[in-house]
């Protein structure tokens, strides 16, 4: 846990050793007065930015609280408990960069799809401030052009 969580040491991994039941009231004190009060943000930071987020993280989650339980009953050793650590913190790394591409990768598309959609959009704009110099040559046009996604019209 803490600073070896991703990365736990040889011996940590290999120790055979159960929780007492000290360890496992102060494992079980720390998820529930701080451990769940950090997750909770987690979750609702994650929710301004995808609902795949949250569910890789409350996933996760619930495979962690499972494996703190085993850990607290003294179903695993401190080096099982740690071993299954590290997979869950490797896993959810990975999960959240594959979320992250394909959200990239969707935005990308979006983006794509959207100049793609505009591209009639501003032919008929261009055609409709031409017509409009031919029917009041030297008079005030209305001219219409995007910005981005912005659309932005002036008269002039």
């Amino acid at each position: 846990m803490g600073d070896y969580s991703d990365s736990p040491t040889t011996a940590m991994k290999l120790d055979p050793e159960r929780a007492t039941p000290l360890e496992a009231a102060q494992i079980l004190s720390l998820r529930q007065d701080h451990v769940a009060a950090c997750r909770a943000m987690a979750l609702e930071s994650a929710a301004r930015v995808a609902p795949a987020i949250v569910a890789i993280l409350a996933d996760n989650y619930a495979k962690a609280d499972a494996n703190i339980a085993a850990f607290a009953s003294r179903r695993i050793s401190w080096g099982a408990f740690v071993s299954e650590n590290q997979v869950l913190v490797t896993e959810r790394r990975g999960q959240l960069l594959a979320a992250a591409d394909q959200m990239q990768r969707t935005l990308q598309e979006k983006t794509a799809a959207t100049a793609a959609d505009r591209t009639p959009a501003e032919r008929a704009l261009a055609n409709w401030t031409r017509q409009q110099q031919s029917l009041l040559p030297g008079q005030r046009v209305t001219d219409c052009r995007y910005d981005g996604a912005l659309l932005s019209c002036t008269t002039g």
